[in-house]
């Protein structure tokens, strides 16, 4: 096992507050998407044409992010994707067409897609660096995080949702420009790790599972991702208050 330094506790700390924020904005997102299909006056077909342009848009940051996640580009990438995606927000927030949504749903899907791969990435080598596992505490740092942001959407209820889009894309970008000296320390050289073997082969899936366990993802995304973005829209439906969908 590797000891753990003072850089390491950074890093993870660091992680931890961009899967914070990460499960924060998503959260966001979906509980007020109700407002956002009133102010631009969408039936349900126009909300799953902008709901889908956002998965569309986050497919294509999945492939852009792994194709540039590279050590020495992490620090860039989640500072990018952390200003590209608050500054996405803003203009959902402020959307009042089906072709404006449309737009900014795309480049929102985008900006979430390339920031997933550099902060898993990032998470990757930072337990590498502690030599045990830590991924499941990130990744409940993110859904911490989705449970202060639908806590913050309840409590702002009554305040226009572009005021709420507006607030929390600022505070992610703030945020991101501060932790800018930190984030670039992800940047350092991976320590050693054991090799394999003469003779030996790592020990891969065969493609069979790995088929598997690409059905078994894309089938737990489409139970997260429906009950993410149509939720509180059904509830509301259901003539539930804002707070409460």
């Amino acid at each position: 096992m590797s000891a753990e330094s003072a850089a390491d506790r950074h890093s993870r700390a660091l992680l931890t507050g961009y899967f914070l924020g990460l499960g924060a904005i998503m959260a966001v997102w979906g509980a007020r998407m109700p407002a956002v299909q009133q102010a631009a006056h969408l039936g349900t077909a126009g909300l799953a044409l902008v709901l889908l342009a956002a998965a569309v848009g986050m497919v294509a940051g999945l492939q852009l992010g792994g194709r540039y996640a590279r050590p020495a580009r992490l620090p860039a990438l989640l500072t990018s994707g952390s200003l590209a995606l608050a500054g996405c927000l803003v203009l959902v927030g402020h959307g009042e067409s089906l072709s404006e949504l449309l737009a900014a749903a795309l480049a929102f899907g985008l900006a979430h897609g390339v920031l997933d791969v550099a902060a898993n990435s990032a998470a990757v080598r930072c337990q590498n660096a502690f030599g045990r596992p830590i991924m499941s505490g990130l990744h409940a740092a993110y859904s911490l995080g989705a449970l202060a942001g639908a806590a913050l959407a309840a409590l702002t209820a009554q305040a226009p949702h572009s005021t709420l889009f507006t607030a929390t894309g600022a505070l992610l970008a703030g945020v991101a420009v501060a932790a800018v000296p930190v984030t670039r320390s992800l940047s350092g050289a991976d320590r050693p790790t054991a090799r394999v073997g003469a003779g030996q082969l790592p020990l891969l899936p065969s493609p069979g599972k790995l088929w598997l366990l690409a059905a078994l993802a894309a089938a737990s995304l489409l139970g997260e991702g429906a009950a993410a973005d149509w939720a509180a829209v059904h509830l509301h439906n259901l003539g539930a208050p804002t707070a409460a969908s």
